[in-house]
């Protein structure tokens, strides 16, 4: 037999439960008893809780016990459950007054009926039912970590809930598997928002105070909002990275002066870089990775390093970072620079390297002829990797010195000797081994 708990105001008396015995009132009559117009209205519901308001007006009922009966089947009586109470219905008849059942079970449908009694007699009102509210529960729950550092992470967290309204989530810990909230040094960090009546749920915490190169087992959990009962989701692992060996500060892109899509990559560090793989990576999506395109560093200084003539594919946008990688640990900058190409070619055929070319002659001491400078006007947009003139076709004398952006529009040497010559011809020799050469002149002298 399940026990309750009632409250029953009858005029001004109140009638506490004890029981379900039946009352020996035998002085009324069995015509005499009518409980047509009792009836039972829920007021509130929980997991395992229900509170009712009990009313009507009784009639031939002066002494008689009013109750609530319940159960999981229609038409309850009080042999499968009841708050059955001490006192009578004084007089006037009036029954209004309120019940409640505990020790319910959650999600499930009752039945109930509002009876009167006298001795023997007994009648029942009018039956109603009612859901208990179904219990915590999860369908779901997940934690994914990211963002990991030496000291921080970020975990988070999915659930799917079952009554989770104002639950409470958040992760749980420790170096050791399957960490619990409260034990050893597992540590518990509460997410600040709750869930609502939407069961689905997603929420972030922040994992701070790690220590370096340490592996991490996480679980998620949810606890109920009255703290019953706290359920833990599946465990997950993370290992932390070595503390910074090395800060990236900047990173920059220039132009080469002369030449489209040709870059120079430069950026500014704090740190050792003894051991370290530094350079640049870039893709065409935002925080390109060293598995995208990269390029190493050509030089490293004590506090920079850079990547000098770069050839980027034409008409495209980068997003460019720097990295620095020792063992499996890659380090990024924070800043991330575009680098935009323009729609060009540097196909030789379709790119004249030599439109024109000359020389002329200087007297040192506008007396005797002994040397003279040959000059080259430069257009175009391939990198050539020698450039100088052909004397008489045949003799190479070549330049070299880069310096001051010289060959990006044109460049000139001096032939530091009589000219004995007779033609002269500007040549220049792309990295692809393709030799372009200007016209020839004819050498007066």
């Amino acid at each position: 037999m399940k026990n309750g708990l009632v409250n029953i105001l009858v005029g001004s008396a109140v009638l506490l439960a004890v029981s379900c015995a039946v009352k020996d009132n035998s002085f009324v009559q069995d015509g005499e008893l009518d409980a047509n117009s009792l009836s039972a209205s829920l007021i509130n519901a929980t997991e395992t809780e229900a509170t009712f308001e009990v009313s009507g007006r009784l009639y031939g009922a002066t002494g008689a016990a009013v109750g609530i009966c319940y159960g999981t089947s229609p038409n309850p009586t009080t042999a499968s459950g009841c708050v059955y109470c001490d006192g009578t219905v004084s007089s006037a008849g009036n029954v209004n007054t309120s019940a409640r059942l505990d020790n319910l079970t959650g999600g499930t449908m009752y039945y109930v009926r509002p009876f009167v009694a006298f001795g023997s007699i007994t009648r029942y009102g009018q039956q109603i039912s009612f859901n208990t509210v179904a219990p915590f529960d999860v369908n779901s729950l997940s934690v994914t970590v990211r963002s990991i550092t030496a000291t921080d992470a970020v975990a988070d967290i999915d659930a799917v809930l079952v009554n989770g309204n104002g639950a409470t989530l958040g992760v749980c810990f420790d170096t050791s598997p399957k960490p619990l909230i409260g034990t050893g040094t597992a540590i518990a960090v509460y997410a600040t928002s709750k869930p609502g009546d939407n069961p689905h749920f997603s929420t972030s915490v922040d994992l701070r105070y790690l220590q370096e190169s340490t592996t991490y087992y996480i679980r998620a959990f949810a606890k109920a909002k009255n703290g019953s009962k706290t359920i833990y989701g599946p465990e997950q692992s993370f290992t932390t990275k070595a503390a910074a060996y090395i800060s990236i500060l900047s990173v920059s892109v220039e132009d080469q002066v002369g030449f489209i899509n040709w870059k120079n990559l430069y950026a500014t560090y704090d740190g050792t870089a003894t051991g370290v793989e530094l350079g640049f990576c870039y893709s065409a999506s935002h925080n390109p990775t060293y598995n995208n395109n990269r390029v190493a560093a050509t030089q490293t200084g004590s506090s920079y390093f850079k990547a000098d003539d770069i050839q980027f594919s034409a008409g495209q946008l980068y997003y460019m970072k720097a990295y620095a990688k020792k063992g499996s640990d890659i380090f990024y900058s924070d800043d991330e620079v575009i680098v935009q190409t323009l729609v060009g070619t540097d196909n030789p055929s379709q790119n004249p390297v030599l439109e024109s070319s000359g020389f002329y002659y200087e007297d040192e001491y506008y007396t005797y002829r002994t040397h003279v400078k040959l000059s080259c006007y430069y257009q175009g947009t391939s990198k050539m990797s020698e450039i100088g003139f052909y004397l008489d076709t045949y003799s190479k004398y070549y330049w070299n010195d880069k310096e001051d952006g010289q060959f990006t529009t044109g460049f000139y040497t001096y032939y530091n000797e009589r000219p004995t010559t007779s033609t002269v011809q500007a040549y220049g020799i792309l990295n692809d081994g393709t030799e372009i050469k200007g016209p020839i002149w004819t050498w007066y002298y």
